[in-house]
């Protein structure tokens, strides 16, 4: 699952919502900022 994320500051709260959320072993949280575009993968 991916979540496209336009905007930084609204990245930089769905990241760290996101972190909250799935702050455990089964999940990875990967991001990074391409072209004014932010990219959040949650595996």
């Amino acid at each position: 699952m991916y979540v496209l994320v336009k905007s930084g500051a609204l990245f930089q709260a769905v990241y760290l919502s996101a972190k909250r959320t799935w702050n455990n072993k089964r999940h990875t949280l990967l991001y990074e900022n391409r072209e004014k575009a932010s990219v959040l993968w949650v595996t």
